[in-house]
């Protein structure tokens, strides 16, 4: 049996298979639209908004990992904003904080284009140790030396959600 449409009845099937293809096209605008209307279209995490997200990470870890129970009640301290090679924020640093003394540290991405967590660990964020601060900062002025400069101020680098390092300007 051959079903033949005449011209008047393939318009209104011709029609209902239009609208039925414009519906996922205009539900994906209107998302899309809220989502620009309530997101920081930047792409910047600020640091109030990062801090809220180690302070809940913090949490949901000592939750998790057993060797970091003890972060169950503590809270989070900015220490460090780093930089990218562009000179944009790359990432935050917090010490994570249990009756006043350290107990760790937590990074947080600066951008939405990362992960929000991007490294957790006990002990002191590298870029507070002063071994490592005064090897970096001695090398600079090595270099500077050699080539009759003067050390700027350090500024921290944060990059590829997992390597961190030092800059310094020579003048």
């Amino acid at each position: 049996m051959k079903i033949r449409l005449k011209g008047t009845n393939l318009l209104p099937v011709a029609l209902f298979l239009l609208i039925m293809l414009a519906v996922p096209v205009l539900g994906a605008q209107e998302e899309t639209l809220n989502e620009t209307k309530y997101a920081d279209t930047s792409g910047v995490i600020s640091v109030d908004k990062a801090e809220e997200v180690a302070a809940y990470s913090i949490k949901e870890i000592s939750g998790s990992i057993s060797d970091l129970s003890e972060w169950k009640d503590a809270t989070v301290e900015l220490s460090t904003i780093y930089y990218d090679f562009d000179g944009n924020r790359s990432a935050y640093s917090f010490n994570v904080m249990k009756n006043k003394q350290q107990a760790g540290y937590i990074f947080i991405s600066a951008t939405k284009d990362n992960y929000p967590v991007l490294e957790f660990s006990k002990g002191k964020i590298p870029n507070e140790i002063p071994e490592l601060t005064i090897r970096s900062k001695s090398l600079a002025k090595e270099r500077a030396d050699k080539e009759d400069l003067t050390v700027g101020e350090m500024k921290p680098l944060y990059y590829n959600g997992s390597a961190e390092g030092h800059e310094y300007p020579f003048l």
